[in-house]
C-alpha cells in the first residue's frame, strides 16, 4: 500500500493496475477517499476497509451517561468485550464491496458523517 504523508491512498494500488494494463487484478483498499470511492464505482478496486470513526464518536455520550447511571465499573464490564486493553474501545471497521459503495455512502449520510 502506497501512502502521502498523514493519509492513506491505497486508491493508488488502483491506479498501478490499471497502468500495467492488469486491471484483472484484484484490489482491496484501506480508507473511503474520494479517490477510492471512484475506482469502487469503475469495479477497479473490488473492497474497501474503513474504520468506523463515526462509531466511536457516536458511543461518547452513552458511554458517559452509562457512567453517571450505572457506575464506571459496572460499565466497564460491558464494554469489556469490545475494549483492545485498559482505555482502548475497538469500534470494528466496516468492510464495503465494490458493488454496495453507494449504499454504504447513503448509509455514512443518513448518520451525519462528514465525508
Amino acid at each position: 500500500m502506497l501512502a502521502a504523508p498523514h493519509r492513506l491512498v491505497s486508491y493508488r494500488c488502483a491506479m498501478a493496475t490499471e497502468a500495467a494494463g492488469a486491471t484483472e487484478l484484484p484490489v482491496v483498499a484501506f480508507d473511503f477517499e474520494p479517490k477510492t470511492v471512484e475506482y469502487m464505482r469503475q469495479g477497479l478496486i473490488k473492497a474497501t476497509h474503513t474504520q468506523r470513526q463515526y462509531y466511536a464518536g457516536y458511543l461518547v455520550p452513552y458511554i458517559l451517561y452509562g457512567i453517571k447511571i450505572i457506575g464506571l465499573d459496572a460499565t466497564k464490564a460491558i464494554l469489556a468485550p469490545r475494549m483492545f486493553d485498559e482505555s482502548r474501545l475497538n469500534v470494528g471497521i466496516d468492510v464495503v464491496p465494490w458493488n454496495k459503495v453507494d449504499e454504504y455512502g447513503a448509509f455514512l449520510d443518513s448518520i451525519g458523517v462528514t465525508r
